[in-house]
């Protein structure tokens, strides 16, 4: 059986389409509409090229790398791609000599 272009899987007559975004992700979203990327450990370590000791050691002194957000569990956390983004370019500006 083949549903229309029009019909929705698991949608009844009496039903409304629920939307395709997730109530919580739209509250994050912000104006642009898109949930902001979470990078684990690992992810921060591949975009940085920085070992994990160093990351850790750089949080200890108080440095101006990004800060990372509690995920729900009690170890559990990430960085906001779009702020290590951001710490990347700072980096590149300082070794460069460019004025931010």
């Amino acid at each position: 059986m083949k549903l229309a272009e029009t019909e929705q899987p698991g949608v009844g007559e009496n039903e409304e389409a629920k939307p395709e975004r997730h109530p919580a992700r739209a509250k994050i979203a912000g104006a642009s509409g898109v949930a902001p990327t979470i990078l684990r450990i690992d992810g921060v370590m591949a975009r940085t090229g920085l070992a994990k000791s160093t990351i850790y050691l750089k949080l200890q002194e108080n440095s101006s790398f990004p800060k990372p957000i509690k995920l729900g569990g009690p170890r559990a956390q990430g960085w906001l791609a779009s702020e290590v983004d951001e710490w990347i370019s700072e980096q590149v500006r300082a070794s460069r000599g460019v004025a931010a």
